[in-house]
This record gives structure tokens, sequence and C-alpha cells, in this order.
């Protein structure tokens, strides 16, 4: 019976250590999805910045030309 009580304590203290190690994962797998989305989000913004610049450029030099043509 004692013999038992102290595989049982040993297969215990295992696995709780286990579950600690994994706890110690997934905490790092959130942390670098997370980061991983953030990074998707703001590479999207750039994205949508860069779209923005050029629109904003081809408007510029639609307007060039046309002051030049009507100067």
């Amino acid at each position: 019976m004692v013999q038992e009580n102290a595989t049982l304590k040993g297969r215990l203290s295992n696995a709780e250590n286990q579950l600690s190690v994994a706890d110690v994962d997934l905490k790092a797998q959130r942390e670098t999805i997370q980061r991983l989305m953030n990074d998707q989000q703001n590479t999207a913004q750039l994205s949508a910045d860069m779209d923005n610049l050029h629109v904003v450029r081809f408007s510029y030099s639609l307007y060039l030309v046309i002051c030049v043509h009507v100067a």
C-alpha cells in the first residue's frame, strides 16, 4: 500500500510537471499568434496607406498636367 501510494504520488508529480510545461508552451504559442496577427494587421494597414499614396500621387500628377495645359 505504501509502495502504491509512493508510485501514485510520483505519477501525479510527473503529470503536474508535464501540465506546467504544456501551459508554458501554450502561453508562448498564444503570444506568437497574437504577434503574427498584429504584424498582419500592420501589413494590411501599410498596404492601404501605399494605395492611398498612389491615388494622391496620381491626382497630383493629373493636377500638374492640367495646370501646365491651362497655363
